[in-house]
Protein backbone atom coordinates (compact mmCIF):
# COMPACT_ATOMS: atom_id res chain seq x y z
CA UNK A 1 0.00 0.00 0.00
CA UNK A 2 1.18 3.12 -0.94
CA UNK A 3 2.13 5.69 1.48
CA UNK A 4 -0.52 8.29 2.06
CA UNK A 5 0.37 11.99 0.40
CA UNK A 6 2.05 14.31 2.16
CA UNK A 7 -0.04 17.72 2.99
CA UNK A 8 2.80 19.66 0.17
CA UNK A 9 2.48 17.13 -2.26
CA UNK A 10 -1.60 17.38 -2.30
CA UNK A 11 -0.94 21.10 -2.30
CA UNK A 12 0.88 21.09 -5.40
CA UNK A 13 -1.46 18.61 -7.06
CA UNK A 14 -3.81 21.12 -6.42
CA UNK A 15 -2.32 24.25 -7.45
CA UNK A 16 -1.97 22.10 -10.76
CA UNK A 17 -5.52 20.79 -11.42
CA UNK A 18 -6.37 24.86 -10.44
CA UNK A 19 -4.00 26.43 -13.09
CA UNK A 20 -5.44 23.27 -15.58
CA UNK A 21 -8.81 24.09 -15.45
CA UNK A 22 -7.99 27.90 -15.35
CA UNK A 23 -5.97 27.47 -18.93
CA UNK A 24 -8.94 25.30 -20.07
CA UNK A 25 -11.31 28.05 -19.43
CA UNK A 26 -8.91 30.56 -20.76
CA UNK A 27 -8.93 28.03 -23.91
CA UNK A 28 -12.40 28.04 -24.75
CA UNK A 29 -13.38 31.21 -23.38
CA UNK A 30 -10.35 32.03 -26.54
CA UNK A 31 -12.02 29.24 -29.08
CA UNK A 32 -15.99 29.97 -28.15
CA UNK A 33 -15.23 33.58 -28.55
CA UNK A 34 -17.53 34.88 -31.39
CA UNK A 35 -18.75 38.30 -32.65
CA UNK A 36 -22.01 38.82 -32.97
CA UNK A 37 -21.30 42.16 -34.54
CA UNK A 38 -22.26 39.30 -37.74
CA UNK A 39 -18.74 38.08 -37.65
CA UNK A 40 -16.79 41.65 -39.28
CA UNK A 41 -14.10 41.06 -36.84
CA UNK A 42 -13.21 38.46 -34.73
CA UNK A 43 -12.97 39.16 -30.38
CA UNK A 44 -10.31 38.86 -28.80
CA UNK A 45 -9.66 36.42 -26.11
CA UNK A 46 -10.20 37.00 -22.53
CA UNK A 47 -8.52 35.58 -19.97
CA UNK A 48 -10.47 33.80 -17.37
CA UNK A 49 -9.57 35.92 -14.23
CA UNK A 50 -9.31 39.86 -15.02
CA UNK A 51 -7.20 42.04 -12.87
CA UNK A 52 -6.03 45.71 -12.27
CA UNK A 53 -4.24 47.19 -9.54
CA UNK A 54 -4.54 50.39 -8.52
CA UNK A 55 -3.58 52.92 -5.68
CA UNK A 56 -2.48 49.84 -3.50
CA UNK A 57 -5.86 47.71 -4.30
CA UNK A 58 -5.72 44.92 -6.45
CA UNK A 59 -9.12 43.86 -8.00
CA UNK A 60 -9.70 40.27 -8.78
CA UNK A 61 -12.87 39.28 -11.51
CA UNK A 62 -13.21 35.65 -12.27
CA UNK A 63 -14.72 35.66 -16.17
CA UNK A 64 -16.47 32.39 -15.70
CA UNK A 65 -18.61 32.89 -12.49
CA UNK A 66 -18.68 37.21 -12.10
CA UNK A 67 -16.98 36.71 -8.61
CA UNK A 68 -15.02 39.53 -7.66
CA UNK A 69 -12.46 40.10 -4.91
CA UNK A 70 -10.54 42.94 -3.90
CA UNK A 71 -7.23 43.33 -1.99
CA UNK A 72 -5.51 46.39 -0.04
CA UNK A 73 -2.08 45.56 -0.97
CA UNK A 74 -0.59 48.20 1.72
CA UNK A 75 -2.02 46.26 4.59
CA UNK A 76 -2.03 42.91 2.94
CA UNK A 77 1.05 42.68 0.66
CA UNK A 78 -0.20 39.05 -0.05
CA UNK A 79 -3.25 39.37 -1.00
CA UNK A 80 -4.83 36.98 1.63
CA UNK A 81 -8.13 38.86 3.14
CA UNK A 82 -10.66 40.06 0.60
CA UNK A 83 -12.00 43.20 1.81
CA UNK A 84 -14.76 43.79 -1.10
CA UNK A 85 -17.68 43.71 1.33
CA UNK A 86 -16.06 46.35 3.43
CA UNK A 87 -15.03 48.92 0.76
CA UNK A 88 -17.63 49.51 -1.50
CA UNK A 89 -16.59 52.30 -2.99
CA UNK A 90 -12.92 50.89 -3.92
CA UNK A 91 -15.04 48.01 -4.63
CA UNK A 92 -16.95 50.16 -7.89
CA UNK A 93 -14.31 52.66 -8.55
CA UNK A 94 -12.03 49.79 -9.94
CA UNK A 95 -14.83 47.71 -11.40
CA UNK A 96 -15.61 50.39 -13.13
CA UNK A 97 -11.54 51.43 -13.84
CA UNK A 98 -11.38 47.42 -15.11
CA UNK A 99 -14.47 47.65 -17.37
CA UNK A 100 -13.20 50.96 -18.84
CA UNK A 101 -9.96 49.49 -19.72
CA UNK A 102 -11.57 46.50 -21.51
CA UNK A 103 -14.05 49.02 -23.17
CA UNK A 104 -17.36 47.80 -21.33
CA UNK A 105 -19.45 49.85 -19.30
CA UNK A 106 -20.04 46.97 -16.75
CA UNK A 107 -18.08 43.99 -16.67
CA UNK A 108 -20.83 41.82 -16.53
CA UNK A 109 -20.91 42.50 -20.21
CA UNK A 110 -17.97 40.92 -20.79
CA UNK A 111 -19.50 37.68 -18.93
CA UNK A 112 -22.20 38.23 -21.65
CA UNK A 113 -20.01 38.57 -24.32
CA UNK A 114 -18.21 34.72 -23.50
CA UNK A 115 -21.38 33.44 -22.21
CA UNK A 116 -21.56 30.27 -24.76
CA UNK A 117 -18.11 29.50 -23.62
CA UNK A 118 -19.76 29.74 -19.55
CA UNK A 119 -22.46 27.45 -20.50
CA UNK A 120 -20.26 24.78 -21.74
CA UNK A 121 -17.94 24.56 -18.97
CA UNK A 122 -21.09 24.69 -17.06
CA UNK A 123 -22.10 21.48 -18.58
CA UNK A 124 -18.62 19.67 -18.48
CA UNK A 125 -18.74 20.26 -15.12
CA UNK A 126 -15.71 22.40 -14.21
CA UNK A 127 -17.82 25.49 -12.96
Amino acid sequence: MAPAASARERRRAVIGICGGVALLVAGCLAVLATDLSGGRRPLQPLAAVLEIQREGLRLVYHLPTGRVSLFDLTADPRALRNVAGERPQDLERLRAALAAEHGVDDLEALRARSQNAIDSLRQLGYL
